[in-house]
C-alpha cells in the first residue's frame, strides 16, 4: 500500500513541479489551471481518476487526509474550484501521524497544502473572507516544519495570503502584519538553509519584492502608531530580512545602472530610525544606550549602501545625518564634502543639458537641511568659525527665496537662516578689519530675521541675535528679543541667564537676582533628576547658579557671594554624581547636602532677601563708571602669599571650600573642564576678598584636574602681581606661552608693567623695585605690550573687553599718541555702560 501512494504521489509531485513555473497572481502561482503546461491535462485526469481509487479503499485516517489534500490540488490544476472547496472544507484538522516509523512524514505537507490549496479556491470563486479565514489559520504552523517542499508550500501560502491581504478591501493592519510577518519567518528559513535549497534567480526576485512590501507596509502602519514597541521591532525584523536579500543579490552598478532599490530601501529604514530615535541638543545627539546600538546597526547598513551603489547623493545624505546623530564628527564632515560634490556634479549636469544617466540628486530643500546640521558641527561642537563661514556661503546658493516655498520648506529654511546667522556670527569673532567685522555682524543679523519671520516662535534665535544686539551696544534691543523669545519657552535657562545679565548691566540687581532665582526655582521643581540632563544643559544650569553668585557679589560684596559657593558645588555633585568615579569626589567641607537651587532666597515663595537687596542697592551710591576702579579689579588687591611657587601643588589645610579630587588622570571630559572653571572663578573670589591662601588653593584644585593651563597661570599671576610682579610675569608668560592669545594673560601683563613703569608712573621712588633691567628694557616692553594689546582687541573677546581698550589708552598715552588714546578711551567707556556681571558669552550657545 505504501509504496503505491508513494508512486502516485511522486507522479502528482513531479507534475506540480512542472506547473510551478512562476508564483505571481491568483490565476499564475503553481496553483491555477492556466499555470498548466500544455499537454498536462490528461495527465491530471488520470492522477485525479487514481487518487479518487486510492482514497475509495483507504482507510487510514494520515493517509486519506494526505490523499485528499493532493486531489484538492489536482482540483484546482484543473480548474474545478468549487469541487476544492467541497473537498477540503471539511477538513478542519489533520489527524495525528498513525505510522510514526515512515522516514517520509508528509502528513505536515499535506497540512499546509490543504490551507494553501483551500484558500486559493476560495480566491478564484471570490470568496475573499473565507479565503483570508483559511488563510489565518495556519498560525505558526508553515514556519514549524523545515523539510524543503514544507517550506515551499508554506511560502505559498503565505505569499497567497499577504497578496490578498494587502488588497484595499481588506484594512486590518494586524491581519496583513501576521500575513507578511509568515512570510518573513519562511523566507528566513529558506535564507538560512543555503545552497542546501534550489533557488533559482526567479525565486531571490520574488522573495524580495515580497519582503520589500513588507517592510514598507510595515513602516506605513508604524508611522501611524510611532510609539508601539511591537512595530518597532517589526520593522526592524522586517528591514533584516529584506536587507539580506538585497544585499546578496546586488552588484556593484555601473554608470548606466540605478541605485534604485538600494537607495529606496535606505529612505524607509532611515525613516524609521527616525521615528524611533529621540533626539536631543542642539546637535540632535542620540543618547540612549539601546538606541545608540541600533543606530551602529543602520550605519553599517548605510555603509554596505554606499559600497554597492555609484555616487548616491541620497545614501551619503543619510550617512551624514546619522554620524552627526552618534557624534562621528570627522567621518560625518568627509561624508558632508562627498555628498556637496556628488550634488554639485549632478547640479552642473542638469544645468547644462546632460545625459543623467540613471543618476539622481537631492532636492534643494534636503541639501539646505544636511548643511544646516554641518554648520551646526562647525559652530557648536569644533567652535571653527572659519569652516561655519566657508559652509554657509557654500549653502547659500542652494537656499531657496521664502515666496518660492510651500508650508512644508518652512521649517527647513527657517533652521538654515539660523545656521547661516550663526556662522557668520562665529565668524565675525576672529575678524581683524572692524568695517569688515561690522558688515558680518549685519548679515548674521540679517539671516536672524529671516528665520525668525519663517519660525517666529525660536527662543534660540531670539536669544542668539540678542547677542549680537549687546556686541553693538544695544541693550535694550538685546532685552526685547530675549523677552520675545522667553514669551515662546520659558524653560531655556540661557535665555533666563542672558535676561539677568542685561539687568545687571542696567543695574538692576535685585531684578537680576529674582530673575535667576525664579528660573532656578523652576527648574528644580521640574527636573527630579539633573543627572541625567544633557551637557548642555547642565552647563546652562551651572552659569546661571554662578551668575547669581556674582550679583550677589556685585550687590553685597565679596564675602556675602562666599556663604553661596558651597551651593555651587552641591549643584554640581548633583548634575555629575559619577565625577568620583573618575576623578574623586568634590563635596563641601567633607558634607553631602541635598540640591536647592536657590537655597531659599528669592523663590517665588520667599523673596525677601532679595527685596533686602533691593534696599541696600537703592541706599548705595550708584556702580562709579570710573575706568580707574577697572583696573583695581583686574589686579586685586594682593598681599603677600605665604608659600613658595614651588609648593604650589601640596595641598593646604583651612580653604573655605575644599574639595578632594586626587590626581589620578588628567581629563579633558566636559564636567572635568567644567569644574576647572569653577575653581578658577572661586580662586577670583576669594582675591577680591583678600582671602589669598583659598585664592591659590583654588588654582591648585584647578590645576589637579587638567594639569597647569594658560588660565591657571594667569590667574596665578594675578594673585602674585603686586608682592611678586617679577614672578607673575614669568606666570603671563607661561600662559601665552600655551595659548598666545590669552586675554587675561595679556591684560595682567600690561598692569604689571604699567604699575612699574616709570613712564606711566613719573613719580615712582627710585628705591622702588623695577622689572626691568634698563631703560630700554621698558620701552621694548612698552612696544611689546602695545602690539600684543592692539592684537587682542581687533577679535573677540578683546573687542568686547572694556579694560582691553583701557589699557590700550593707557599705553597710547605713553607713546604720545593722542588720536588713538581718545579713540581707544571712548570704545572701553562704550563697553563699560553695557557690562554686566559676567561675560555675555556665558549665556550663548554657539
Amino acid at each position: 500500500m505504501e509504496s503505491t501512494y508513494m508512486g502516485d504521489f511522486c507522479r502528482v509531485s513531479l507534475l506540480e513541479k512542472h506547473v510551478n513555473e512562476v508564483i505571481g497572481d491568483a490565476k499564475c502561482d503553481g496553483l491555477a489551471e492556466s499555470s498548466t503546461k500544455k499537454g498536462s491535462q490528461g495527465e491530471l485526469n488520470t492522477v485525479e481518476k487514481e487518487l479518487k481509487e486510492l482514497l475509495g479503499r483507504e482507510e487510514r485516517e494520515d493517509y486519506r487526509y494526505i490523499l485528499l489534500a493532493t486531489l484538492g490540488h489536482t482540483f484546482v490544476l484543473n480548474g474545478k474550484y468549487e469541487d476544492a472547496i467541497q473537498l477540503l472544507k471539511p477538513l478542519n484538522s489533520a489527524p495525528q501521524n498513525q505510522d510514526p516509523t515512515t522516514q517520509l512524514n508528509y502528513l505536515c505537507v499535506a497540512r499546509i497544502k490543504k490551507i494553501a490549496v483551500l484558500g486559493m479556491a476560495y480566491e478564484a470563486t471570490n470568496q475573499l473572507d473565507d479565503a483570508i479565514n483559511e488563510y489565518e489559520g495556519a498560525d505558526d504552523l508553515a514556519s514549524s516544519h523545515s523539510s524543503a517542499e514544507a517550506l515551499l508550500w508554506a511560502e505559498r501560502l503565505y505569499y497567497r495570503f499577504a497578496k490578498l491581504a494587502t488588497t484595499a478591501r481588506y484594512s486590518d493592519s494586524k491581519v496583513t502584519l501576521a500575513a507578511f510577518k509568515g512570510y518573513r519567518t519562511v523566507s528566513r528559513i529558506l535564507m538560512s538553509k543555503g545552497r542546501r535549497m534550489t533557488n533559482t534567480p526567479e525565486d531571490n526576485k520574488r522573495r524580495m519584492e515580497m519582503l520589500n512590501q513588507y517592510l514598507f507596509y510595515a513602516s506605513s502602519v508604524f508611522r501611524n502608531d510611532p510609539n508601539n514597541r511591537a512595530l518597532v521591532k517589526e520593522t526592524r525584523e522586517a528591514s533584516e530580512t529584506y536587507e539580506h536579500y538585497l544585499f546578496e543579490n546586488a552588484n556593484f552598478p555601473t554608470t548606466s545602472e540605478t541605485n534604485q532599490p538600494i537607495e529606496q530601501y535606505v529612505d524607509v529604514i532611515m525613516a524609521n530610525w527616525e521615528l524611533e530615535t529621540s533626539f536631543k541638543g542642539v546637535v540632535n545627539r542620540v543618547y540612549n544606550e539601546d538606541e545608540i546600538s541600533h543606530s551602529k546597526t543602520v550605519l553599517f547598513s548605510l555603509r554596505k549602501a554606499v559600497s554597492l551603489t555609484f555616487h548616491s547623493c541620497s545614501i551619503m545624505r543619510h550617512l551624514v545625518m546619522l554620524l552627526t546623530a552618534l557624534g562621528e564628527y570627522d567621518e560625518a564632515l568627509a561624508a558632508f564634502d562627498t555628498y556637496m560634490s556628488y550634488q554639485e556634479k549632478y547640479r552642473i549636469r542638469v544645468e547644462s543639458g546632460g545625459e543623467l544617466e540613471n543618476e539622481s540628486g537631492d532636492p534643494n530643500g534636503l541639501v539646505v537641511k544636511v548643511a544646516s546640521r554641518v554648520i551646526v558641527i562647525y559652530s557648536h561642537v569644533l567652535r571653527d568659525g572659519k569652516k561655519a563661514k566657508e559652509c554657509a556661503d557654500r549653502m547659500q546658493s542652494w537656499l531657496v527665496e521664502r515666496d518660492h516655498l510651500v508650508d512644508d520648506d518652512m521649517d527647513v529654511v527657517a533652521e538654515a537662516h539660523a545656521s547661516l546667522g550663526r556662522a557668520y556670527a562665529l565668524y565675525s569673532e576672529g575678524i581683524t578689519s572692524e568695517a569688515e567685522y561690522k558688515l558680518t555682524v549685519d548679515v548674521a543679523m540679517q539671516h536672524f530675521q529671516k528665520s525668525l519671520d519663517l519660525r517666529p516662535r525660536d527662543t534660540t534665535v531670539y536669544l542668539d541675535s540678542a547677542l549680537l544686539f549687546v556686541r553693538r551696544g544695544d541693550i535694550s534691543s538685546a532685552l526685547t528679543n530675549v523677552k520675545n523669545g522667553l514669551m515662546h519657552n520659558q524653560d531655556h535657562l540661557p535665555s533666563w541667564n542672558m535676561l539677568a545679565l542685561l539687568l545687571s548691566a542696567q543695574e538692576e540687581y535685585a531684578t537680576a537676582i529674582k530673575v535667576v532665582n525664579n528660573a532656578l526655582w523652576k527648574f528644580e521643581q521640574q527636573h527630579g533628576q539633573p543627572e541625567l540632563l544633557l551637557d548642555e544643559d547642565k552647563r546652562a544650569l551651572i552659569q546661571v547658579k554662578v551668575t547669581q553668585v556674582a550679583l550677589i557679589e556685585t550687590s553685597e560684596g565679596p564675602i556675602a557671594a562666599m556663604d553661596c559657593l558651597p551651593d555651587v558645588f552641591t549643584l554640581f555633585n548633583a548634575l555629575y554624581p559619577h565625577f568620583n568615579n573618575m576623578n574623586g569626589h568634590a563635596h563641601v567641607n567633607g558634607e553631602s547636602e541635598k540640591l536647592s537651587l536657590t537655597n531659599g532666597y528669592g523663590t517665588l515663595k520667599d523673596e525677601k532677601r532679595a527685596d533686602q537687596t533691593s534696599k541696600e542697592a537703592s541706599k548705595r551710591p550708584r556702580r562709579s563708571r570710573s575706568l580707574l576702579r577697572r583696573r583695581r579689579s583686574m589686579s586685586g588687591q594682593v598681599t603677600a602669599i605665604q608659600r613658595s611657587l614651588s609648593e604650589r601643588r601640596k595641598r593646604q589645610s583651612g580653604t573655605a571650600v575644599n574639595a578632594s579630587i586626587p590626581v589620578k588622570q588628567k581629563r579633558t571630559n566636559p564636567e572635568t573642564k567644567l569644574l576647572r572653571e569653577i575653581w578658577l572663578w572661586i580662586s577670583a573670589i576669594y582675591r577680591r576678598a583678600d582671602l589669598l591662601q583659598d585664592a591659590d588653593q583654588a588654582i591648585v584644585e584647578a590645576e589637579e584636574l587638567m594639569g597647569p593651563t594658560a588660565d591657571t597661570h594667569a590667574e596665578t599671576g594675578i594673585l602674585i602681581s603686586k608682592e611678586r610682579p617679577v614672578r607673575a610675569m614669568e606666570e603671563f608668560e607661561s600662559a601665552l606661552d600655551d595659548e598666545p592669545d590669552n586675554i587675561k594673560a595679556v591684560l595682567g601683563l600690561a598692569q604689571v608693567i604699567l604699575a612699574h613703569s616709570r613712564a606711566a608712573n613719573p613719580k615712582l621712588s627710585e628705591d622702588a623695585h623695577s622689572v626691568f633691567i634698563s631703560e630700554k628694557d621698558e620701552l621694548a616692553a612698552h612696544a611689546r605690550i602695545l602690539s600684543l594689546l592692539e592684537t587682542i582687541v581687533q577679535t573677540s573677546p578683546g573687542r568686547h573687553t572694556s579694560e582691553a581698550w583701557y589699557l590700550l589708552s593707557q599705553y597710547y598715552d605713553i607713546s604720545n599718541r593722542e588720536n588713538e588714546l581718545q579713540s581707544a578711551l571712548w570704545k572701553s567707556v562704550a563697553l563699560e555702560e553695557a557690562r554686566a556681571v559676567r561675560d555675555y558669552d556665558c549665556a550663548k550657545t554657539f
